[in-house]
Formats: structure tokens, C-alpha cells, sequence
């Protein structure tokens, strides 16, 4: 009889180990205790663990980042069976914000609080808790797949090669999907806009070299962008159906009496599927380039990260993806559609580029997700250990 009851103590040190990833170098953490942690569980269920370090986009400040790629081989295939994948890392703790210590796991009624509990230690919590529950002599390959810094640079996912894999016949992403499989989302880029002047003493009534005046002509001709962006394509499927762009920081001017001489503006947008990210970047520059025409200012356009392509899965004629459909209409409401499609991004183009067709579908809520007192049902966390130990006994062991 499968026990679907996840062990409070293996969670507990997933939630105590820190594995924030930040551009802040002063909080930014490593996340090898925590690979290590995981994989001397593997390890017992035979297992071959390996971990891969990451390249850093800044080696002098930030910490080591790893990759944990574990295998075990099946005993009919080396080829096939399932992958279940997934980062290490979680956003930063919005310490005032927490009514108690995010590394701390705690319970209250059929919750469970802890930052990373949803996104996504849970989903790892629930795999070995099936896995743990299986004998260990599947005739196809089970792999695991652990990557570093998905909630900054997606550097984890963007180091994996083919070689280092188990291919699998399906890569199952454990994001917080309400345990529905995610077949579809948006992709991601962020910029940053610098614009720069001689500046001067306010005086001088030099409004053409001013950054400040100069960053609120980008930001209109950036907002008839977002309009464009919206009316040029829909997809009814998504439940935010256009492509959004958004203004979030802005800093500009250091004091009242002065000619502002410098400012800087982050955005970012995130485009349906079928919208090119190139394309989307010369329209980024025309209208920078639009707005300062009568400005005395330099300006630069750079990447805050590299792209995100969006995901399309090529799995849904998959044995395995009727599958989980399956399983999830087992598990969940019937309201809910078999299927869906997110407006977030996933590390999912990242493996489908590798060839690996692979669907997003994991326990919690999307909307606990880089939540103060994040926290995860305990109903449905047992519903995804039971959901993927009936997949791999289904899949990996006929």
C-alpha cells in the first residue's frame, strides 16, 4: 500500500537549507548542501548522482552554483522512461513580511509554511517520497534533473547538455501548477534603459538635456508599445491573452538643483508564443530612438538577462502526457480543464531545445509563489507523491 504522507523531516532540511538566488550579491546563496542533501537520498535509492558546476556570471562575487543530474539506468532500456526536474533556488525572504522564519518548516491546520515549500522543494519532497516507495528495478531510466538559479538568470538550465542527460521519453517540470499539466506559457525578456547628459545647474533651463524629461517621452512611446503588443496578437487560452509589457524600477536625478544627468529604467515583457524577441528589441530601440530625437542625451539599450523563448510542448500526443491528464483529472476538481496555459516562465524551452519533450506540473499554487509565509497544502502535496508514483510504476517499471 503506497504511503503518500511526506516526511516532515526530510522537508524540514530541504526548507532549512538557503539556496536564494539573487542579483544581490550580499543575500545571493550556493545551492550545494542542498544538491548534496538530494543526492545522498538518491544515492540510497541507487541512484548515479552527479553534480556539475555552473558558469557565474560574476566569479569574484557570487557563489558556486551547481547542477544535480541523477540517473538510474533501466534494466530492459537505457533509453526512455520519465525525467523529473526542477530548480533549487528560491527569491529572497521578504523578512518584515514573515510571521515566522522562512527556513523554519511549520505547520498550521493543512498547510505547510516555509519559503520554497511550493516553488519548489515540495515537488522534490513528493518524487523521493515515491520513489522511496518503489523497488529499485525499473525497466526504463528514471532520471532527476536539479538546476541552479532559475529565478535570476536560468544559468542552471541554460549549462545542461544532452550528454550529461538520461533522455527520457517525458520531462515532467514540478513548477506549482495545482498538480495541472502546463503545456503552453509566455516567454521573458528584461531590459534596462541608461540615459546619460552633461546635466548642469537647473539655471541654465536646458530642458533637451535633461534626462528626466527625456526617460517620460521613452516611457510614452513605450506605453503605445504595450498597446501595440496587445492588440497585434490574442490567445484566449491564456488567462492574461496578450503579450504585457511592464515598467517596473525607475531611478533618475540626484538633487533638486540640478540638471538631471542620469537615468535608468527596467522593464519587461513577456511575449505569447509566435512573438520573436528580436523583433521585439528593434521595437524597443525605435521607440527610444522616437523619443529622444530632440534630447541632448546618450542612451543605451541592454539585456538584464538573456532571453526566455516561450514553450509549446511536444509532448501532447505522448502515451505519457494522456497519462498525466489522466491522473490529474483523478486528482483534481473537475472545474479545472486537463490542460492549461501560463502567462509565467519555466526552464521547459531550455529541455525542449535539447530534444526532451517535456509539460509543466507540479503541487501548489502558482499564486503562493514569491509570497511572504508561502505555504503549501498538505492534501495536495500527498496528491503529487501518490500522481507520480503511479507515473513512474506505470511508465518505468512495465
Amino acid at each position: 500500500m503506497f504511503n503518500s504522507q511526506i516526511p516532515h523531516n526530510f522537508l524540514t532540511e530541504m526548507i532549512a537549507n538557503n539556496t536564494v538566488s539573487s542579483d544581490d550579491p550580499a543575500i545571493d546563496q550556493s545551492n550545494k548542501a542542498y544538491c548534496e542533501l538530494l543526492a545522498d537520498r538518491l544515492d540510497r535509492l541507487n541512484f548515479n548522482c552527479q553534480l556539475y558546476a555552473v558558469p557565474t556570471h560574476n566569479h569574484d562575487t557570487q557563489p558556486q552554483k551547481w547542477n544535480l543530474i541523477a540517473c538510474r539506468a533501466g534494466h530492459k532500456s537505457e533509453q526512455g522512461g520519465l525525467m523529473l526536474s526542477g530548480h533549487s533556488d528560491t527569491v529572497p525572504a521578504e523578512l518584515p513580511q514573515w510571521q515566522q522564519d522562512p527556513w523554519q518548516l511549520t505547520r498550521h491546520n493543512d498547510h505547510l509554511y516555509g519559503l520554497g515549500v511550493t516553488d519548489m522543494k515540495g515537488f522534490f519532497a513528493a518524487v523521493i517520497t515515491a520513489l522511496e516507495q518503489l523497488p529499485q528495478n525499473n525497466h526504463q531510466p528514471i532520471s532527476l534533473v536539479i538546476t541552479a538559479d532559475e529565478e535570476t538568470t536560468m544559468v542552471g538550465a541554460r549549462a545542461l547538455r544532452a550528454e550529461q542527460l538520461c533522455v527520457p521519453q517525458l520531462n515532467i517540470i514540478g513548477e506549482p501548477t495545482s498538480l495541472q499539466p502546463v503545456i503552453s506559457h509566455k516567454g521573458y525578456l528584461a531590459y534596462r534603459i541608461t540615459l546619460s547628459s552633461k546635466g548642469g545647474h537647473s539655471s541654465l533651463n536646458q530642458q533637451q538635456a535633461n534626462c528626466i524629461n527625456a526617460m517620460a517621452e521613452i516611457i510614452l512611446q513605450l506605453q503605445q508599445l504595450a498597446t501595440q503588443l496587445q492588440t497585434m496578437r490574442q490567445d484566449e487560452r491564456f488567462s492574461v491573452p496578450v503579450s504585457t509589457l511592464n515598467l517596473g524600477s525607475l531611478n533618475a536625478g540626484d538633487a533638486v538643483n540640478r540638471i538631471c544627468a542620469s537615468a535608468t529604467l527596467e522593464l519587461d515583457i513577456r511575449p505569447l508564443p509566435g512573438v520573436e524577441s528580436e523583433q521585439i528589441e528593434l521595437w524597443l530601440q525605435q521607440a527610444i530612438d522616437t523619443a529622444l530625437s530632440c534630447f541632448q542625451v546618450s542612451a543605451q539599450l541592454s539585456p538584464l538577462y538573456p532571453p526566455v523563448n516561450s514553450f509549446s510542448s511536444s509532448a501532447c500526443t505522448h502515451s505519457l502526457f494522456n497519462g498525466c491528464q489522466h491522473y490529474h483529472s483523478a486528482c483534481a476538481d473537475d472545474s479545472y480543464p486537463n490542460y492549461a496555459f501560463a502567462n509565467y516562465v519555466t526552464e521547459a524551452p531550455f529541455f525542449e531545445q535539447l530534444g526532451i519533450p517535456s509539460l509543466v506540473m507540479g503541487p501548489g499554487d502558482i499564486r503562493q509563489a514569491h509570497q511572504a509565509n508561502e505555504s503549501i497544502n498538505l492534501l495536495q502535496l500527498s496528491q503529487a507523491s501518490k500522481l507520480y508514483h503511479r507515473l513512474l510504476q506505470d511508465y518505468c517499471f512495465q
